[in-house]
């Protein structure tokens, strides 16, 4: 469907209000990094901790207005949460591998010189793809596999954050902070029986190539008539 969209909208015309062109897209890589936590997990005897996280995948950004934007991405990301025992002697990290697809809302509401700053928010949606724990003892480190029957295939929520955008000649770079809270109990009561939440606060960096502008230019480049030397 993605494709589609792109093929569509790059063989269509722009339209334009006054000399303000309306419509654009955009696609380019992402990656990320940040902290991540889930909710509820502490006992009488483990205290958590903040876990370090990445996300990676491609983004697409579809212009409605030349202020607003939606933009659907395919993302790799890693959540969890670190834990810790003092009477056990033991540190150690709970974490789960996603592949999920957000989809952002993006307001763009002022310009400082090159830059332009925008909020976004809305919705992801994360399929499983495996859940892990390691335990790291002054003698020994264990890695356990969580059984699939002890957590949600599913996780979705809510994302929200802000960012800058500067603009070169065939794209954009830009840098945002965002944040996710899970509004799925990620694991079943077979584990615990209090709502179990992601929430992660990340930093991502995106390139996004102008498609039309590319094209426009591959297209010109081969309409162009060849040149003849002149005797």
């Amino acid at each position: 469907m993605l494709a589609m969209v792109i093929v569509n909208l790059i063989h269509a015309q722009l339209f334009t209000i006054g000399n303000q062109e309306i419509g654009f897209v955009y696609i380019g890589p992402k990656i990320g990094m940040g902290g991540a936590w889930v909710s509820n997990l502490k006992t009488d005897n483990e205290e958590t901790g903040t876990l370090f996280t990445y996300q990676f995948g491609v983004v697409g950004k579809f212009g409605v207005t030349n202020r607003l934007s939606i933009q659907p991405e395919l993302i790799f990301s890693r959540k969890g949460s670190k834990v810790k025992s003092d009477e056990f002697d033991y540190e150690g990290k709970r974490f789960a591998d996603y592949i999920g697809i957000p989809i952002l809302a993006k307001l763009s509401f002022i310009k400082i010189g090159d830059f332009r700053l925008h909020g976004s928010g809305g919705i992801y949606s994360n399929v499983t793809l495996d859940q892990k724990s390691v335990y790291e003892y002054s003698f020994e480190t264990f890695e356990h596999s969580i059984e699939k029957e002890f957590y949600k295939k599913v996780d979705f929520g809510f994302s929200f954050g802000g960012g800058a955008e500067y603009e070169l000649d065939y794209g954009l770079i830009v840098g945002e902070i965002l944040i996710e809270h899970g509004a799925v109990d990620i694991y079943t009561n077979d584990i615990s029986t209090e709502s179990n939440r992601n929430t992660t606060v990340s930093f991502a960096a995106t390139y996004l190539f102008d498609i039309i502008d590319l094209t426009s230019k591959s297209l010109k480049d081969k309409e162009a008539p060849p040149t003849e030397d002149i005797e």
